[in-house]
């Protein structure tokens, strides 16, 4: 699944309330129903010419009140490294994949609540249930490539014990993958180091709830959306790691459902993400970019574009932030409708449709070297858009982003390791 935060609650939710263990990763998601209305993508929708937004926010629109940038910082041009494997849930466990193709499982008899790996591939931070009688907990571990564990909670001083804080909620690596940023139910926001230090960059508190988070690529900045549970308006939020600094970047405002994604582009001080509106799908909105420098938004993809009724659902931009993948889905009888899969450049602006041959839906996105790798699936077992259960056969297929060209990397047909 992609993402950047695992929503650790909604698991448990889902787990409880329905009385059935679909399959770890599944919960992660089971946010809200869809919204059963009508629409079909129209034919060669994504496929125009935008201009890109220039270094000084040119083609932007005016800035929002309430947020006034962050000028006063430098952004970094770094890209992030290639990666060099991905991980991905297969059934109940983690498998990863690497360039040559090979694929193997890393993790195995966890109960998955949630994962995120380094840019590179080389770690894999993992959130996993374990139950000691009545009691529940949220343990987290750090896997090498090697799937060796080489970080526990039990690596941390008990001065510093992370798990009195509160039951965690999230986790994800740094770029530089010598750290990792860890959210909790009450609110707290820590930076956990590999040899065990932790900072706190948000102290507990009632009034907020971040989860989904995504790094800038220099690590100075972390994006996350507050609050990010079900039923609750999510806004996005900036956090400087150096400093005890919090900033608004985009207010849900009156939309349904508020910010539902967010993803940092790589190399610069934008923030891509998702935001519903009453013309959206649920757990699907439109497109847009904020410029964290100066807080002025642009409209990237209009869901409009896709159907009356329609939603942009999951995006991932390229490690050197040049391209950006983007799924989206309309209303269906029994289901969301897989609507296509499109990649823009963020350079040209130009968006292109990409031919899968299938309508199977797309439920993650990875950026593997110069290429988008993506996951289709068969039937859908759940009602949300772009969901992997654990149970559905599934492809992995590689998409040279400049050609459009496709071809399968693995395939399961069973939905079942």
């Amino acid at each position: 699944m992609r993402l950047t935060g695992c929503d650790i609650r909604a698991h448990l939710a889902w787990q409880r309330g329905v009385g059935l263990f679909l399959a770890p990763l599944a919960g992660l998601v089971m946010l809200a129903a869809c919204l059963d209305d009508p629409g079909a993508p129209p034919p060669g929708a994504f496929t125009s010419s935008t201009p890109t937004p220039s270094e000084n926010g040119a083609g932007f629109d005016d800035q929002p009140d309430g947020y006034s940038g962050l000028g006063d910082f430098e952004f970094s041009t770094d890209s992030l490294p290639p990666a060099e494997r991905i991980y991905f849930a297969y059934g109940e466990d983690i498998w990863q994949i690497d360039q040559s193709g090979d694929v193997s499982e890393v993790t195995s008899d966890l109960q998955v609540a949630g994962f995120s790996s380094s840019a590179s591939g080389d770690l894999l931070a993992v959130l996993h249930l374990e139950r000691d009688g009545d009691d529940e907990a949220i343990e987290l571990s750090v896997f090498d490539d090697d799937a060796e564990e080489i970080f526990s909670l039990d690596s941390i001083p008990t001065e510093y014990d992370i798990r009195q804080i509160g039951s965690i909620d999230s986790v994800v690596i740094s770029p530089t993958g010598s750290s990792l940023a860890v959210t909790f139910q009450n609110g707290a926001m820590s930076l956990v180091s590999l040899d065990g230090e932790v900072r706190q960059l948000l102290q507990p508190s009632g009034a907020i709830q971040p989860g989904r988070l995504s790094w800038s690529s220099d690590g100075q900045f972390l994006a996350y959306l507050d609050p990010w549970m079900s039923g609750e308006q999510s806004s996005l939020y900036v956090q400087v790691t150096a400093r005890d600094l919090r900033e608004p970047l985009a207010d849900a405002g009156e939309s349904a459902q508020g910010i539902l994604r967010a993803r940092w582009v790589p190399g610069s001080p934008y923030v891509v993400f998702v935001k519903s509106s009453g013309s959206t799908i649920s757990n699907g909105g439109d497109l847009f970019m904020v410029d964290a420098e100066s807080g002025r938004q642009e409209l990237l993809m209009s869901a409009g574009e896709i159907a009356p009724v329609a939603g942009i659902v999951d995006i991932a931009p390229s490690p050197d932030g040049e391209w950006l993948a983007a799924t989206g889905f309309v209303p269906g009888d029994d289901h969301p409708a897989f609507a296509g899969l499109w990649i823009k450049n963020l350079q040209s602006g130009l968006r292109t449709e990409i031919d899968l041959d299938s309508s199977d839906p797309v439920t993650d996105l990875w950026w593997f070297g110069d290429e988008l790798l993506v996951r289709t699936i068969d039937e859908p077992r759940t009602s949300l858009p772009g969901t992997y259960t654990g149970r559905e056969g599934f492809r992995l297929l590689q998409i040279d982003p400049e050609s459009g060209d496709v071809s399968e990397r693995f395939a399961d047909e069973s939905g079942e390791p």
